[in-house]
């Protein structure tokens, strides 16, 4: 490639996790993720980083315990050690090419992919991930406010949580219309 500064195969990264990366081991650098082809150099700190692609045999544990199945995604924590499991709160790692049994830690095949952009497992996005302006579930949920008019009542009011914004309204069991409802609003009436 024209303007190629590296191969991207085997990088000398400063790994964030393990605080002392050893050959074979797995390694996060930020929130990519790779194996160590060679222990920590103890004077640059920094680790020669196979980031993938690539297979290889690895020590995977079911945290989840409902077991991990072939074409599972895998992540790494960002602890030390790092552990590969099916947790998804870590950095997304790769696939299980073999399973591992229900609670059991294994060493499998697993398939690392060059610079995976990951994949969001399931339940693993939180308001702790959304930016400070994202929807969070409370800013997308619905709340119900029931008014009941009488064949008298022009208005009525209802209570809503403070803060919240209506952005839609329907009608349910209507059976009349309030006083001064538009007559081409008028819901239908049910038999």
């Amino acid at each position: 490639m024209l303007n190629e500064t590296h191969e991207p195969d085997n990088l000398r990264l400063v790994c964030t996790y393990p605080t002392t990366p050893a050959a074979g081991g797995v390694v996060i650098y930020g929130d990519l993720c790779g194996i160590a082809e060679g222990d920590e150099d103890t004077v640059t700190g920094e680790t020669v980083v196979k980031l993938g692609p690539w297979i290889g045999k690895l020590s995977v544990t079911d945290v989840n315990t409902g077991g991990i199945a072939k074409g599972d995604p895998l992540f790494a924590s960002k602890a030390t050690p790092v552990v590969l499991s099916n947790l998804s709160t870590g950095v997304f790692f790769g696939w299980a090419n073999e399973a591992v049994t229900t609670g059991a830690t294994a060493t499998i095949e697993v398939i690392k992919d060059a610079y995976a952009g990951g994949v969001v497992g399931a339940g693993s996005i939180g308001t702790t991930q959304l930016a400070a302006n994202a929807a969070t579930a409370g800013k997308i949920s619905y709340e119900v406010a029931t008014l009941v008019f009488g064949e008298a009542d022009a208005t009525k009011t209802a209570t809503v949580t403070a803060g919240n914004i209506i952005i839609g309204h329907y009608f349910s069991s209507v059976t009349g219309a309030p006083v001064g409802f538009p007559s081409r609003l008028r819901p239908l009436q049910r038999p």
